[in-house]
């Protein structure tokens, strides 16, 4: 019995692998962690802007970004938008629970973040937003390719490690840590 449940095991853990390689080659970005050098950096950012501006996070991943997001502002409204199911699975899973155990222990905490399955490059920009992104440069083509569509206005788009091809940013800032990364702030 025991090496019946080590094949199920092992055959749960391939599919997810599997799934999570599809996925990357499909999208052509992985799921990849900020550090936590580039998450205090992008934090210092919001903290210099308009704080009822929603954020949203374009490729939220694991949501570890917008989670340490929420303990720094717990005040803002937070969305993650995440094709890959894997990942999407885990954080909705997450945030369930966290809406669950924060209204019945911490009623101090007033914000869990929210996570949407799909390809944010299938739907609309709007403007009056903040958007944060951590993609390679092919996926940041098509990002500035659905801002020229969309022409969203009023809003402001934070980029980790990647420049927007052909744009200027207002402001840029090294995390410092081990990668030291740029990021980037633009205003649309």
């Amino acid at each position: 019995m025991p090496s019946i449940l080590i094949l199920i095991i092992l055959a749960v853990l391939i599919k997810i692998l599997a799934s999570l390689i599809w996925a990357t080659h499909r999208l052509g970005v992985a799921a990849t962690p900020s550090t936590q050098a580039e998450r205090r950096t992008l934090a210092e950012l919001l903290a210099e802007e308009d704080p009822d501006l929603p954020i949203v996070d374009l490729g939220s991943g694991w949501g570890g970004l917008l989670r340490h997001l929420v303990r720094t502002y717990p005040d803002r409204h937070f969305q993650g938008i995440e094709a890959a199911w894997w990942p999407w699975l885990f954080t909705t899973l997450r945030s369930a629970t966290e809406r669950l155990w924060v209204s019945k222990v911490i009623r101090g905490i007033r914000t869990v973040p929210s996570f949407t399955r799909g390809n944010f490059l299938n739907q609309p920009l709007q403007g009056g937003k903040i958007y944060i992104t951590y993609l390679s440069g092919p996926a940041m083509k098509a990002l500035r390719r659905r801002f020229e569509k969309d022409q969203p206005m009023g809003g402001i788009l934070i980029s980790i490690a990647f420049a927007m091809p052909g744009w200027s940013p207002e402001r840029t800032r090294r995390s410092g840590g081990f990668l030291n990364t740029d990021i980037y702030l633009y205003r649309y």
